[in-house]
């Protein structure tokens, strides 16, 4: 036997740090599917939030964009709340900690999430403050502007506070301007999700709407997004188009290389990101001299899916068969 305290301690070191990284997902030995199509469902006035799964070319969920507000992070290291940017919202935090005795919306600064899901810009990004030694609560109340619904029609204004943080369990109060409707409400995070969704209407708990994150790809969705005039100025604009799922799905736009020539070879040489407007809504174009949609089939979107399986997805239509708008119909094939 071997006691040299060097060895060990080496042997000892390199089993630890093997274990602190995390294995990468295999993917077994495959060949290419055959290409598939689908159409979903939108409507021609986008109402609808529908999850899209590659694997099973199945719609895992579908629901009214209206019915809800705010999402919460169910990651554990993760404090982040989300505006629901198909309605438009919009938040301003008024740096006054007295909840009650906000009751306009005068002075304020009204911010959008961006579509990318960056966590240094969104619109309720400082509700908490991170040091090096400990995460403290700001205590701000914030006003938030509930967007429109499907039809355009304004759902209001609310104020909120998170009162607290603690083993999962996030704590909020929320009410009009007037201080009616008072609710307080606990949102429970559940890891086999990305966010648990909360409407801010009166008596509300919060609600799964959101699929299990393993088991979908691709959310079919209006959202909030920044354009850019002539001039270089950004404003906000409400977009329809896709978004992917945060966990582990990548996207590569290829403009060059036929949809049909794509091969699982092609991947190593392209650039993915994780950004979650990365496949977006400008796949299409408008003309605004005839009012209608013009597909770019041109572009080729290459998805890595939460299992780590590479497709490759084309849109070729956005009408169904009487015309109206609304109706995104792909194909995509398993590399």
């Amino acid at each position: 036997m071997n006691n040299n305290p060097l060895i060990f301690t080496t042997i000892l070191l390199l089993t630890l740090l093997n274990s602190c990284f995390k294995e990468d997902i295999t993917i077994a030995k495959h060949l290419p599917e055959n290409v598939q199509t689908k159409t979903v469902e939108m409507g021609q006035y986008y109402m609808t939030q529908s999850y899209f799964d590659l694997k099973t070319n199945q719609i895992i969920s579908s629901y009214n964009k209206d019915i809800w507000d705010l999402e919460f992070s169910c990651r554990d290291s993760s404090l982040l709340i989300k505006l629901n940017s198909a309605k438009f919202m919009r938040a301003s935090a008024t740096n006054d900690t007295s909840f009650f005795s906000v009751k306009d919306t005068l002075n304020v600064n009204w911010t959008f999430d961006v579509a990318s899901g960056n966590t240094d810009s969104i619109a309720l990004a400082n509700w908490y403050n991170l040091s090096a030694n400990d995460t403290t609560f700001t205590d701000f109340t914030f006003v938030i502007d509930r967007g429109v619904n499907y039809l355009g029609v304004a759902q209001g204004i609310r104020k909120i506070k998170i009162l607290s943080f603690s083993k999962g369990v996030y704590r909020i109060q929320y009410s009009h301007l007037d201080n009616s409707d008072f609710n307080i409400v606990e949102v429970q995070k559940n890891n086999l999700y990305n966010f648990t969704q909360l409407t801010l209407d009166k008596n509300q708990k919060s609600t799964q709407l959101e699929p299990e994150k393993e088991n979908w790809d691709l959310n079919f969705t209006q959202f909030t997004d920044l354009l850019y005039t002539s001039q270089g100025d950004a404003y906000p604009y409400l977009v329809t188009g896709v978004l992917i799922n945060p966990n582990r799905v990548e996207v590569a736009l290829n403009t060059t290389i036929n949809f049909d020539k794509i091969s699982l070879e092609d991947v190593k040489a392209m650039n993915f990101r994780k950004n979650l407007n990365a496949i977006g809504y400008d796949w299409k174009s408008y003309d605004f001299n005839n009012g209608i949609y013009t597909v770019l089939t041109k572009n080729t979107y290459v998805i890595k899916d939460t299992e780590g399986f590479y497709y490759k997805l084309r849109f070729i239509g956005f009408y169904n068969n009487q015309g109206e708008k609304g109706f995104p119909q792909f194909e995509f094939q398993k590399l």
